[in-house]
């Protein structure tokens, strides 16, 4: 693959319902792109042990991005940074203040753009096999 970055992208905005040739496709593309290989909006990442905390029950889960205290795990693969940049996108005002700007819509409108992203994150995973994302996603979000 030669940009999987973009071609993780493109899945999830075809998913999500948007034609790829239009400008809310390009603008969320750019978006996933930069936020898979920074983690600027904010993710998470499973932890190294996948079992359920001892403490919690509940499954091992690392902040990344905005939401993280250190640097963005450098080792997260191409689909899972991706796919937790469209899960956490629609709660991040830097991505809302970027559609609003660049598509002149208005705050609720970017946010019901961005609402379309994390199911169609978990409906790519499924296709995909990547049934841990599938399970930390519906965790983390919350998703059915």
């Amino acid at each position: 693959m030669v940009f999987p970055n973009r071609t993780w992208a493109i899945r999830v905005i075809e998913k999500a319902g948007f034609p790829v040739r239009s400008k809310e496709a390009t603008v969320l593309i750019d978006m996933l792109i930069l936020g898979g290989r920074t983690g600027c909006y904010g993710g998470f990442s499973i932890g190294p042990d996948p079992s359920p905390s001892p403490d919690t029950g509940l499954p091992q889960v690392i902040a990344t991005g905005i939401f993280s205290t250190s640097e963005p795990d450098s080792q997260m693969p191409v689909p899972d940074g991706v796919l937790f940049s469209a899960m956490r996108m629609v709660y991040s005002h830097t991505a809302i203040e970027r559609l609003m700007k660049e598509l002149a819509v208005s705050p609720m409108e970017a946010e019901n753009v961005l609402g379309k992203l994390p199911k169609a994150a978990v409906a790519v995973a499924t296709e995909h096999g990547m049934i841990d994302f599938v399970k930390w996603a519906r965790i983390i979000d919350m998703l059915p």
